[in-house]
């Protein structure tokens, strides 16, 4: 990702889940570990870090499935899997290429801007170089299959 978010292993602190617990409310313990969960999730461009602050929380899988590209705007697809099955090395080489493609393919018809975002400064967004807004929450979301979010962000 960027060295301004990756973290060194040492930083991870071993014991963030031991006071975890299991409630509807939002507690300081649960927050504290669900954003050390969240760090982790930076730790893309590192998966060595990956591995040792799994072993570190004593976590013993990984992914559930394999990682997928998704194109800007669009829902997950099976058809361009980065990984095989059950790996937890991203190939990074193969997202690029298909980030490069969809660049250009967006570029030929016509599509320079981003799309737009929900809210009232949702129209600032498209401002945003399109793998900063690609990684917002609403574009999450619509990859994900949330039709009716991109019903409403269509008609805007």
């Amino acid at each position: 990702m960027s060295s301004f978010v990756e973290f060194p292993v040492e930083l991870y602190n071993p014991n963030v889940f031991n006071r975890l617990t299991k409630s509807s409310d939002l507690t300081l313990d649960n927050a504290l570990a669900l954003m050390w969960f969240a760090q982790l999730s930076y730790e893309t461009g590192q998966p060595d870090t990956i591995e040792q602050v799994a072993k570190l929380w004593m976590f013993d899988s990984f992914h559930v499935g394999r990682m997928l590209y998704c194109t800007p705007g669009a829902n997950f697809t099976l058809q361009t899997p980065l990984t095989p099955l059950g790996s937890n090395k991203p190939v990074l080489m193969t997202g690029f290429i298909a980030g490069i493609a969809d660049f250009f393919r967006r570029v030929f018809h016509g599509f320079l801007l981003s799309p737009r975002g929900p809210g009232p400064l949702g129209g600032l967004f498209r401002w945003l170089p399109a793998p900063i807004r690609e990684h917002l929450q609403d574009r999450y979301l619509i990859a994900l299959g949330d039709t009716n979010l991109a019903a409403e962000l269509r008609k805007k």
